[in-house]
């Protein structure tokens, strides 16, 4: 059988990433990466999927899926997005941010400061809509996040930075529950520094892991506006600390 004197070049076709495909092919370029191929695939983002809900939930603890206004976040690819936050995260932003350390644990903070993690900001973004949404102001779902978490969400990272940052912040209203002249608080402005808090760090997260232009979480904090300068952050930070904290010494 005479053997095929054809040498195999590179495809050389256009791939997603915008360089070119360097796969042998006798006859370039490969089906792959036909324009018509390429115009049926998406550019793939970072979280394949959404956590599984539990099966059975737990007795305590609401529901994240009944607090939950919309539907899942979804990772929408948006360049211009990481432009806004390369301007924004600047050494000061940094060190507010850096006051969220004290309130989570070291695990937990090294999932969303450290380039080699990869946190799930999908579920940040969710957990923070959850929170800030009006059913969760109804049923006053602070206290219930800080004790026993949501009750249909595995014990992810995610899950344990809200439940570390509600119980931080339920922690400080007991203390100030027993202040002389102290009144009932309502839920709401509580529930959303919660919300926010989950953003910020999701943004860290993003911006420390190389995928802001994906970041639900930035998306959604620049669909309302531009994002909070670093003296709003310290102050967030320390509307979680208790009054030995850095409120104290003001």
């Amino acid at each position: 059988m005479a053997r095929n004197p054809v040498r195999a070049r590179p495809c050389d076709g256009p791939t997603l990433r915008g360089g070119r495909c360097r796969r042998p092919r006798v006859v370039p370029p490969c089906a792959d990466h036909t324009p018509h191929a390429l115009s049926r695939r998406g550019t793939p983002g970072p979280w394949a999927r959404r956590p599984a809900p539990l099966r059975v939930p737990r007795r305590r603890g609401p529901r994240l899926s009944a607090l939950l206004p919309t539907a899942w976040p979804v990772a929408a690819d948006s360049p211009g997005n990481a432009e806004h936050v390369r301007r924004w995260h600047t050494p000061r932003a940094r060190a507010a941010l850096d006051c969220f350390a004290s309130l989570l644990p070291a695990v937990c903070w090294h999932r969303v400061c450290s380039p080699s993690r990869r946190a799930d900001c999908p579920t940040l973004e969710a957990l923070a809509r959850a929170a800030e949404s009006p059913a969760a102001v109804a049923a006053g779902a602070l206290p219930r996040i800080a004790e026993d978490g949501f009750a249909d969400l595995r014990p992810t990272p995610e899950h344990r930075i809200a439940r570390a940052l509600a119980r931080a912040k339920q922690e400080q209203l007991g203390l100030r529950a027993f202040a002389p002249g102290a009144a009932v608080e309502h839920p709401a402005p509580h529930l959303a520094d919660l919300a926010l808090s989950l953003r910020l760090l999701g943004v860290l997260a993003c911006t420390a892991q190389g995928r802001s232009r994906w970041c639900p979480c930035l998306a959604a904090l620049l669909a309302r506006g531009p994002l909070p300068d670093p003296t709003a952050v310290f102050a967030l930070a320390t509307r979680f600390a208790t009054p030995y904290g850095l409120e104290s010494s003001a």
